[in-house]
């Protein structure tokens, strides 16, 4: 399942749910909600949880700056969507 059919099931965006992903804890009721799209129990892999990938926090990584422009162009596309109501 693609991260953006997640984002949209979870009503969020894929930065959104990117952040997520990032962040050092997340609350219990979105990581509820994101076993029941993805018919896993994350808990059952902390494995995943140790495992840190720099390469989105390292400001040197091709990732860290295209997930940055993936951010940047998110909000501007929800500007305009905001302006056209």
């Amino acid at each position: 399942m693609s991260i953006t059919i997640v984002a949209s099931k979870l009503g969020i965006t894929r930065r959104t749910l990117y952040n997520y992903f990032e962040s050092e804890s997340l609350d219990p009721r979105v990581i509820s909600k994101i076993e029941k799209i993805i018919h896993i129990r994350i808990q059952d892999h902390t494995a995943v949880q140790q495992s840190v990938d720099t390469r989105f926090t390292n400001p040197d990584s091709a990732e860290y700056w295209r997930n940055k422009y993936i951010e940047l162009l998110e909000k501007y596309t929800q500007l305009l969507e905001e302006k056209k109501k």
